[in-house]
């Protein structure tokens, strides 16, 4: 407490000197606090603070193989040497971000231009729904065609029941009944397995993960494993080292 004294005429007066050493540690504690607002204001907006995407290099990616196995594609298989294998989970955000943000660009400066083959495959990190989303998309492939799996691999993500699987069949024209009972049937477990089993062995922790490679007549894809989803700037290094192979 702030010590006080009575003037001869019986007035009290406060002594401020009593007071400096509290508000000098007030003003320090301020300063602290203001200093470290600032600083953590400049960690979110300095992109080079969590690394810079933009300067990604392909040796900063491991080696890495798998196969196209039957998986539905777009592209000509025919007419090209290179092959980006994707393993996503129809239940994950980051593989939603890919496939709005990412997907498109390589679709236009790669897969529409003739330069490679882009191949989806399954792998249901989150299980449940993620399962029946996969399954979904196999049937869809098989009734209808590579095309049509692109367009309902593009829709279906965060899905929220397993009749959204069968309400996005419909809208796509695949044939209810047909859908129904190849979805019953479970026709394709074993398929969704592998690919799982697959990923794994190519190096898929977490989803989504990719092999961008050189794509060999048996269908092997060898190269180097993307995981994460990574910017354009880190498919384009990858695809266009590839190319100049």
């Amino acid at each position: 407490m702030p010590k006080t004294k009575k003037k001869n005429d019986g007035e009290i007066v406060i002594n401020l000197d009593n007071f400096a050493i509290p508000i000098a540690i007030v003003l320090a504690g301020l300063l602290i606090a203001v200093g470290i607002f600032f600083s953590n204001k400049a960690k979110d907006t300095d992109p080079t603070v969590e690394g810079t995407p933009d300067t990604t290099t392909g040796d900063e990616f491991t080696a890495s193989s798998t196969t196209i196995d039957d998986d539905p594609y777009l592209g000509d298989k025919s007419k090209v040497k290179v092959a980006v294998v994707e393993f996503s989970d129809f239940q994950c955000s980051y593989c939603k971000r890919h496939s709005d943000e990412v997907f498109p660009l390589i679709k236009s400066e790669y897969i529409d231009t003739g330069k490679i083959i882009y191949v989806f495959r399954d792998y249901q990190f989150f299980g449940g729904l993620s399962i029946d989303a996969a399954m979904g998309g196999e049937c869809i492939d098989e009734l209808k065609n590579d095309s049509v799996y692109a367009d309902y691999h593009k829709q279906i993500f965060g899905l929220t029941s397993k009749d959204a699987v069968f309400t996005l069949a419909k809208k796509l024209g695949v044939n209810e009944s047909k859908f129904k009972a190849c979805m019953d049937a479970t026709k394709y477990s074993e398929e969704i397995t592998k690919d799982q089993a697959d990923g794994t062995a190519a190096g898929v922790t977490g989803t989504p993960g990719f092999v961008v490679g050189i794509l060999k007549d048996d269908g092997t894809v060898e190269g180097k494993f993307i995981g994460g989803a990574y910017p354009i700037e880190s498919f384009r290094t990858l695809i266009d080292e590839m190319l100049a192979k």
